[in-house]
């Protein structure tokens, strides 16, 4: 199969038939980035705190939805000495301006599972659309339970979904949800029956 295909399986390989581990992919964090459009002014009259931003933050709370909106962060040009002997450069206005109309996600996943899988990440926006994005196996070269990437959209996301097609076999899909959404338990259903 390797030799069809010139793709290394060794992962898959290893993961099938020399261990006893499972697929189980969770999504731990999403968190919602923009770039801040900074707008210069000789005074400096437009700049504006918004509430909490001198109040020490708490960390420990994460979100659990996006709807205290995206952190913003800004982006500022290449110094011409970080170059060093390249000769291209990159114009960073027009990077920086086609970054101003984007949407980057960043998603933390953990395999708690222990068998490595591709990861098949399906986006809803806030317009209804979806998009199914497939991520190669390779993702857990660096660190097989742990990842964090980064995605630029162009549309908001409302909702993400891991493996929503269920082609990986994954064991626990009540983790493969960002935002969470509140499973029923199987105690109370079957009391429910019961009735």
């Amino acid at each position: 199969m390797e030799d069809a295909s010139a793709v290394d399986l060794d992962w898959f390989w290893r993961g099938w038939f020399y261990t006893t581990d499972n697929c189980d992919v969770s999504v731990d964090d999403v968190k919602w980035f923009k770039v801040r459009k900074d707008q210069t002014t000789l005074e400096n009259k437009t700049k504006t705190a918004t509430k909490g931003d001198l109040a020490a933050k708490n960390d420990d709370k994460k979100p659990a939805d996006f709807s205290e909106g995206p952190q913003y962060f800004s982006v500022i040009p290449t110094e011409n000495r970080m170059y060093g002997e390249f000769a291209n450069r990159l114009d960073d206005k027009s990077m920086i301006s086609k970054m101003e109309t984007k949407n980057f996600y960043e998603i933390t996943l953990s395999n708690q599972g222990g068998l490595i899988m591709p990861v098949i990440i399906e986006w809803t926006f806030k317009d209804g659309s979806k998009e199914i994005e497939r991520l190669p196996a390779e993702i857990w070269r660096l660190n097989e339970t742990r990842v964090t990437k980064v995605f630029a959209k162009d549309k908001e996301v409302v909702n993400v979904v891991i493996d929503p097609l269920k082609e990986t076999a994954d064991i626990s899909i009540e983790n493969n949800v960002f935002p969470k959404v509140a499973q029923p338990d199987k105690f109370n259903e079957m009391k429910k029956k019961g009735k």
